[in-house]
Order: C-alpha cells, then sequence, then structure tokens
C-alpha cells in the first residue's frame, strides 16, 4: 500500500549530512568529561542517539546526566520529559516516578509556562493520566496563544494527548507565521506540522533553520527528526472504546520521538481531519474493532486491528513475515 498523500516525497536535508552531523554531535559529547550541570536536551538527544544507532554509551550517558539533574533536585519540565523519554526507552518505573515528582513540583508552585504544557501532555501520554491531561488543558487555558515554537510544539502535544481536532486546527494556522521564524527551536515543531499536513514550505522552513553550522541539543533533536522516517500512526476507533485506548498504550509505552499521533473517532473528526489529510476519509475501524494504520518509511502497512501485529509493526518487524 503506498503512503497517503499528505506524506512529503522525501527528506530535502542531504541524509548523509544530517547524519554525519548527528555522528560528530554524539562522538563529542560522549568523549567529553561528564557536564557538571547536565541539559536535559542534552539527554534528550543522546535517548535520540541511543535509538538511531543502537549505541549503548549514548544511553549510559543519557541516564546519567539524568540522575545527575535529580540529585539536584532539578524541577524543569524538560527535565520531565527528558525522564518520560527514559521511562519509554528502558521500560523502567524509577524514571516516570521522576518525571511525576518534577511536574507535581512544578505544578505546587503554579508554574505555567508552554513548555510545561507539552510536559504535562506527555505525560498524560506516557502515564495514562487523565490528571496530566486535565492540568496540561487549564495551563494551556491560562496562557495566551501565539505563532512561538513552544506554544505550536504545546498545541501539537495538547492534540496527540485529547485528540482535540480544534488544536491541530489552530497549530497549523500557526504554520505560516512559525515559518518566518529565525529561532532553531521552530523546527521541531515546523517538521511536525509537516507531517500532520501536506505542507512542504514548513519542512523546508525547518530545514533552513537546520543548515546552520552550529545546532543546540534542541536543534540536534530536531534534526534527529528531519534525518529520520517519521512513523505517521492514524488510529480509527472511539476514544473510549477499550480497542482505542490500547493500541494508543502500545505507542506511548515506546520511545518513538519521530512520530505524529491520529486518531479518528467518528464522523465528525474524520472529516475535520481530511481537511488537511485527505485519505483520512477511508480509514475505518476493522471488522468494529479499531484500527491501526502505520505508515513506516512513507509507505503504510495493511491495517490491522491486532495489537500484537501492531506492536510488530512498531517495533518495525517486517509485517509480511510476521503472516508466514
Amino acid at each position: 500500500m503506498s503512503g497517503p498523500a499528505f506524506l512529503l516525497a522525501a527528506a530535502l536535508l542531504p541524509a548523509a549530512w544530517a547524519s554525519d552531523a548527528l555522528d560528530e554531535a554524539q562522538r563529542a559529547y560522549l568523549s567529553a568529561p561528564a557536564p557538571e550541570s547536565p541539559d536535559p536536551l542534552a539527554a534528550s538527544f543522546l535517548l535520540r542517539a541511543h535509538a538511531r544507532t543502537g549505541d549503548l554509551r549514548a544511553l549510559e550517558a543519557a541516564l546519567r546526566d539524568l540522575k545527575a539533574l535529580s540529585k539536584n533536585k532539578a524541577q524543569s519540565a524538560r527535565f520531565a520529559m527528558a525522564c518520560l523519554e527514559a521511562a519509554q526507552a528502558t521500560g523502567s518505573s524509577g524514571w516516570a516516578s521522576r518525571a511525576r515528582s518534577a511536574l507535581d513540583g512544578l505544578l505546587e508552585a503554579r508554574a505555567r509556562d508552554w513548555v510545561l504544557v507539552s510536559a504535562l501532555a506527555r505525560a498524560a501520554q506516557a502515564l495514562e493520566s487523565r490528571d496530566y491531561l486535565l492540568a496540561a488543558q487549564k495551563a494551556a487555558g491560562a496562557l495566551k496563544e501565539s505563532a512561538g515554537p513552544a506554544c505550536v510544539q504545546a498545541l501539537l502535544d495538547l492534540y496527540e494527548a485529547s485528540f482535540d481536532c480544534g488544536l491541530l486546527d489552530r497549530a497549523l494556522a500557526r504554520g505560516k507565521a512559525l515559518s518566518a521564524s529565525k529561532d532553531e527551536a521552530a523546527a521541531l515543531p515546523l517538521l511536525r506540522l509537516a507531517q500532520f499536513a501536506k505542507r512542504k514550505e514548513l519542512r523546508e522552513a525547518a530545514e533552513r533553520l537546520l543548515a546552520a553550522p552550529k545546532l543546540s541539543f534542541e536543534g540536534l533533536c530536531a534534526l534527529d527528526f528531519a534525518q529520520a522516517k517519521p512513523k505517521q500512526i492514524l488510529i480509527a476507533g472511539g476514544l473510549d472504546e477499550p480497542g482505542t485506548r490500547e493500541l494508543l498504550r502500545l505507542v506511548h509505552s515506546r520511545f518513538l520521538p519521530n512520530k505524529i499521533v491520529l486518531v479518528a473517532a467518528d464522523d465528525k473528526a474524520r472529516a475535520r481531519l481530511a481537511k488537511h489529510m485527505p485519505f483520512v476519509r477511508g480509514v475505518r475501524p476493522i471488522e468494529g474493532k479499531p484500527a491501526a494504520y502505520i505508515c513506516l518509511n512513507y509507505a503504510c502497512e495493511l491495517p490491522t486491528n491486532d495489537p500484537r501485529t501492531a506492536a510488530d509493526i512498531l517495533d518495525g518487524k517486517d509485517p509480511l513475515s510476521l503472516m508466514k
């Protein structure tokens, strides 16, 4: 089954250049002494490096830095997000507990910004927590929306936690303004927006930002997304159906940083999503059960309503071999 029309044909950044830049940054970090004041974004980059290359040293360095931050009682939204990613990458509940502790501390301090909204939304996904979703929605409601990178990123994270199509519409409406940004922090939300809709110009804007001779760890995370073959995961099924929740659990329990997730919960949601992605009009549950449509390497596998098959596809196994 060929990829749906909303997917971009191919990465525009030279793949070899992007891969070399990521490898060089990884080597430089791993060869340097452990930092006295670790950056949680560096840990996020290293977790992506491990996922991309399989280098255990990158994973060990990421966990080392996060442990140092934990000892220093670093209660930041970035730290919480990195801990959530560590929990997904390792399967360790200890990292999930650290993320909860950081987020609960921020909520008690009544800190409110768009980065916290993102962290709460991602916690709602990874921890299956309605409390964190409600906290994210409340925090977002108290902030003024803009075309800033953190706001657009948070709107997308909130969409992937709640599947409220209005959030996706609002994020996409800010794409043109965001594409004029000179801030490399805009690269990742631009790349994500380009995956959610047929907006080639958004990817090109992100690539211009990523062509800088030196990138921050945030920029390197975006470059990792740009050079990867992102997964597009669409689930056709009601949000309250156990089958839908099980498929979402499979997605959110894994460290899949280079993905987008959508849910066509009903006819209304399907029609709204189809405004941006026409192929969504044709997706339906299978035999009355919620179904996952998983696109890898810009091609979609046959949809499945079997969680085990969906898990194998998410883990990169050949679906044809699973049928033998």
